[in-house]
């Protein structure tokens, strides 16, 4: 069957699904299903249970998760994503991302991720924004990260819990800089450790001994070099990659709470006081993190 298919939810929100490729369970995904690895569209008219996977090579629409969900396509959840608990948290990749409310969770979204209640002690790394703005439209514990952006109605908890958002930062970026950083460092120490073999073997008596070593050593080190070279280009893009969202912004719609830690691009702001309505961004001037209100 080809063609599209529209489901209404009772909250009015209409989705739009190629329907040539749909996989439909009409209950839990639990035992008596097993884990799902489906290269189309989804649809879960009960919950995927804990310690159970679904694999999407589209969307994948569900009543609720508890177990992990892995898609090339959009996420929507009716109700709500759960993870077992702080330490044991559940794992959804998505391309996009819709919810009522995520708690203890690790999610990684290649786009937006909007959800309406809340997100409880969960790591997010978003490309794009992250928006919580129904009710009570919060953010407590974990971290969010949202590389254009969050909008949220109530950032922390009256409780002071400990929560960390950021945004201007892609994920991505980060991870291609760490391990660019850490591929230098042990180039740098092979450098290191031919220089010195080199440096020992000048003497005459000991270069005419080990002629053959000495040349293949010099060839490792310009090979080496020609890698730091590329190294240092690549990671030169990286950086000015990071600079480009730095005009993103994390905006509270009510009110953010002491202890919460707010990161734009390389900047830092831990919150010592209740801030009312207003946003965070970076200011170039002063090369710091500022709140502006209402």
């Amino acid at each position: 069957m080809k063609g599209l298919l529209l489901i209404k939810h009772v909250d009015n929100l209409t989705y739009e699904l190629d329907i040539s490729d749909i996989f439909v369970v009409n209950k839990n995904v639990d035992y008596s299903t097993g884990n799902i690895d489906f290269p189309g569209s989804v649809i879960i008219k009960g919950e995927v249970k804990a310690e159970f996977t679904v694999k999407a090579g589209k969307d994948v629409i569900a009543k609720s998760v508890s177990g992990n969900v892995i898609t090339d396509g959009k996420l929507i959840v009716k109700e709500g994503i759960t993870g077992r608990s702080f330490a044991n948290r559940n794992i959804i990749k998505a391309e996009e991302l819709e919810a009522s409310y995520i708690q203890f969770s690790n999610i990684t979204v290649d786009k937006n991720v909007q959800v309406k209640k809340y997100i409880r002690d969960s790591i997010i790394y978003c490309e794009g924004k992250v928006e919580v703005t129904g009710t009570p439209g919060m953010i407590y514990g974990g971290k969010v990260n949202a590389l254009e952006g969050i909008t949220v109605k109530i950032l922390g908890s009256p409780s002071f819990t400990k929560t960390v958002v950021s945004t201007g930062i892609s994920t991505k970026v980060l991870n291609e800089i760490s391990t660019l950083v850490a591929e230098k460092s042990a180039l740098n120490e092979q450098l290191t450790k031919i220089n010195l073999y080199l440096g020992n073997a000048d003497r005459p008596i000991i270069r005419d001994r080990l002629k053959e070593k000495i040349k293949k050593l010099k060839e490792a080190k310009l090979e080496i070099n020609k890698k730091l070279i590329k190294i240092e280009v690549k990671l030169k893009e990286l950086y000015e990659e990071v600079q480009k969202f730095k005009g993103s912004k994390i905006e509270v719609l009510k009110e953010a709470y002491p202890n919460v830690k707010v990161i734009i691009g390389e900047a830092t702001l831990l919150l010592e006081k209740k801030l009312r309505n207003g946003y965070f961004f970076y200011n170039k001037e002063k090369k710091a993190i500022d709140y502006m209100l209402k």
